[in-house]
């Protein structure tokens, strides 16, 4: 029962902004006491209070009141409810932080297959942006390097991403509408699905799945008051689960009480809160599950007899769910032995059929195979094993152990199969005639090969945060051409030609950072960023702060000019300057640096880096997901001393 615990812990961290785990690494400086305090301060930051979450997602960090002249002040906050958890083997995962990475938008086109080609043609990109441990996102029950799965999803030929789990960018191939924004012409530049239509009211963005040309997503819902499944694009044979077969080319919502929502080429599958599996879709083999075949479905249908599942995983022409007792059910297509009975290659099933082995702790489903991962991180694959897929040679229709590595996590799809380590690393191994196992060149891989990760940028700040210099991939997405991948900043990568590369959706770093002395001030300014990334920059915060607990901390928000006063320090004190550029894509921050206010107004230029920025980091990123979350739901709090313009005008205000 503790894997669904965690699962539904995952999404109700992600609802609240409540970390599950604190932040790894030896002598991490600021600690995990520090980071949750940090949390605590979020909305003081931001300068608006949430919409107080449905029951039982309540758990929100309270908001602090402003000081007289409307300055917020950061220090020890109330704790966040939520406490730690620990991974199967006793271990702290690595807690995830928000944020984007940086990469500049030139030169990006569709290939055919719906990949992003183009774009930078050497080298990583520049100071990927770091962010705070923020929630999680509901996932397999053991992947616990990070956010949960479903922060990307690789379509036939399109590519969706949650960004802050406060918005939904898709690309590519767009003929059935499965971007989302309302039409059928492909985009080479990702668009934003939650700046209109039905999306536009989440509380926030929790997993997004992808079929060959339709897309789900689960939400948080503040007017259901739960988590609502929403799906679009084509619907041929149901798949979209809204009673008929017309495609959509916006999001409808399609389920409520949900805790998973997982995609299959041509039909999608949900597990609810009662831990029940419902399904809709193409039905030719029997995918759905309800005993019967060859009639497709455009409603919602239970699998019968299936109960107390935890989690769940689709394929192609395949499902597979896993019980609470570690078993693990298969059904649909049976054609390489991919529903693992051990009885070889035969006719599809209707109905679950029971896999042999176990007990489990996860479950993922390719294209012709399936992996488990047992309760000790050893993964076991079955079904079609032509393109080293199993990890081993040849087909199995029984369970068999895919080499002797420990793994956190398993991600199969299409003809390959990936796994994630605890430490931030990543294996794959099977197809990879597109590059798309990103581990350099196009040869298939039958053992475990290790993912490149030197287009990772490791920032200074998330060394600080966690101190681990080498690149944290926290998840994956495996497509039958391609794959994406999330680091611990929750920046998006996708492979080209052969190694992963930034997605350009957050902007590029702040640049020229200078702090002007002041009376119980710093005057903070600042270069706009070279690139704006996926979406124009909405707001600049910087902060100053010195101690271990962020006491004394103060923040300055402008919008859209490049300076602001950061008000309310104490004179001689020196303070850790840092700014953040912040949009619908994502948050890019500036170096590190200090700063003392003085009585005479003289120009301080900003040094560093130091430790005692990290957690002033973690402030801004967060801010950010509570400022979208709160303007999704309708919120507006004006801040005590702001100016506030029209659109286009300038203001800056200090907190």
């Amino acid at each position: 029962m503790w894997i669904f615990t965690r699962r539904v812990a995952g999404v109700v961290a992600a609802a609240a902004l409540v970390p599950l785990w604190p932040a790894a690494g030896a002598e991490a400086d600021p600690g995990p006491d520090a980071v949750r305090a940090a949390q605590a301060e979020v909305l003081r930051l931001a300068g608006l209070a949430l919409r107080p979450l449905p029951e039982p997602l309540a758990g929100s960090p309270t908001v602090g009141a402003a000081g007289p002249q409307g300055e917020r002040p950061v220090g020890p906050g109330a704790d966040p409810t939520g406490g730690r958890t620990v991974g199967p083997e006793g271990g702290r995962a690595v807690g995830e932080e928000a944020g984007a990475g940086d990469g500049s938008p030139g030169g990006w086109a569709v290939g055919p297959e719906g990949e992003l080609t183009g774009g930078p043609e050497a080298g990583p990109p520049v100071d990927p942006a770091v962010g705070a441990v923020t929630g999680w996102a509901p996932g397999p029950s053991a992947a616990e390097s990070g956010p949960g799965a479903g922060l990307t999803a690789v379509g036939g030929r399109h590519t969706c991403a949650v960004v802050q789990y406060s918005d939904l960018w898709c690309w590519g191939g767009n003929d059935h509408g499965q971007l989302g924004d309302g039409t059928t012409r492909d985009s080479a530049r990702p668009v934003r699905v939650t700046a209109s239509g039905k999306l536009v009211e989440a509380a926030r963005i929790l997993a997004v799945h992808s079929g060959r040309v339709h897309t789900c997503a689960l939400t948080l819902e503040y007017a259901a008051m739960g988590l609502v499944v929403y799906c679009w694009g084509g619907n041929d044979e149901g798949q979209l689960g809204d009673g008929s077969f017309a495609d959509r080319h916006r999001p409808a919502q399609v389920a409520g009480n949900a805790v998973q929502v997982v995609t299959g080429a041509e039909h999608t599958c949900v597990l609810d809160i009662e831990l029940t599996v419902s399904c809709w879709g193409r039905n030719d083999v029997g995918q759905l599950g309800f005993g019967t075949l060859g009639t497709s479905e455009a409603n919602p249908q239970q699998v019968p007899g299936l109960t107390g599942v935890i989690d769940l995983a689709a394929g192609d022409e395949s499902t597979c769910a896993l019980e609470q007792s570690g078993k693990v059910w298969c059904w649909g297509s049976d054609s390489d032995g991919q529903l693992g009975d051990g009885g070889g290659a035969g006719d599809p099933a209707a109905s679950p059929v029971a896999v042999g082995g176990g007990p489990y702790t996860e479950i993922s489903v390719g294209r012709r195979h399936a992996c488990a991962l047992g309760p000790k991180g050893a993964a076991y694959c079955w079904g079609a094993g032509d393109r080293g897929q199993l990890g081993r040679g040849g087909d199995r229709s029984a369970p068999r152990r895919a080499g002797l590595r420990v793994y956190s996590g398993l991600r199969a799809g299409g003809d390959s199969t990936c796994g994630l380590t605890g430490g931030g690393a990543a294996y794959c191994w099977g197809a990879n005639d597109h590059g798309q196992l990103a581990v350099g060149g196009s040869s298939d891989q039958a053992l475990a090969a290790p993912v490149d990760r030197r287009g990772i940028r490791t920032s200074t700040l998330v060394r600080l945060l966690l101190g681990r210099p080498a690149p944290i991939v926290t998840d994956l997405s495996v497509g039958a051409d391609r794959s994406c991948a999330v680091d611990v900043s929750q920046a998006v990568y996708c492979t080209r030609d052969g190694v992963l590369r930034a997605v350009p959706l957050a902007p590029g770093a702040v640049t020229g950072v200078r702090a002007l002395a002041r009376p119980g001030g710093l005057q903070v300014s600042w270069a706009a960023p070279a690139t704006p990334g996926a979406d124009r920059i909405a707001a600049y915060v910087a902060v100053a702060f010195t101690g271990r607990t962020l006491d004394g901390g103060r923040s300055c928000t402008a919008r859209p000019t490049q300076s602001c006063t950061v008000t309310g320090l104490t004179g001689g004190k020196r303070y850790t300057v840092v700014v953040a550029a912040v949009s619908h894509g994502g948050v890019s921050f500036s170096a590190l640096g200090h700063g003392t206010p003085q009585s005479a107004g003289v120009g301080l230029p900003v040094t560093g880096p130091g430790p005692l920025a990290a957690a002033g980091l973690v402030l801004l990123t967060a801010g950010w997901t509570v400022l979208r979350a709160g303007r999704s739901v309708g919120c507006r709090h004006r801040i005590p001393g702001a100016v506030v313009s029209g659109p286009g005008g300038d203001d800056a205000t200090a907190r």
